[in-house]
């Protein structure tokens, strides 16, 4: 039997952690910035958010065997199968950046036995 964590993670006081902790946009705010600035940001959001997971798996590994788990949060990979932002992740360096952050959390998680699962949101 074991414990898990559900997307958001808290300090003992109740604080938010960021670098455990995703960021996040809307579709709308990406349909009205210029090309380059709704690209940049969902590559800074991509990036950090893979490094988000890894922290999380990699906290959670120092945490007695019940607590090893985690619900990975479907704001992960912001608006990944909406229609309007196709062309990015189709991009060979989001697809080999996302590819092999997630084989590391992965691998991390199969070497510390923490359980993760997932739970997919609208566009995600």
């Amino acid at each position: 039997m074991k414990v898990g964590f559900c997307c958001k993670f808290l300090d003992e006081a109740g604080l938010n952690v960021p670098e455990l902790n995703y960021k996040a946009t809307t579709i709308s705010w990406l349909l009205r910035q210029p090309f380059d600035v709704a690209e940049q940001r969902l590559f800074e959001i991509t990036n950090h958010n893979c490094d988000a997971a890894l922290g999380l798996v990699k906290k959670l590994s120092t945490e007695a065997p019940i607590k090893r788990m985690v619900r990975l949060g479907s704001d992960l990979l912001p608006a990944y199968t909406h229609p309007s932002t196709q062309w990015f992740w189709k991009r060979h360096d989001v697809v080999s950046l996302v590819q092999s952050k997630l084989q590391e959390v992965g691998s991390l998680a199969r070497a510390n036995d923490v359980r993760l699962s997932f739970h997919p949101g609208q566009f995600v």
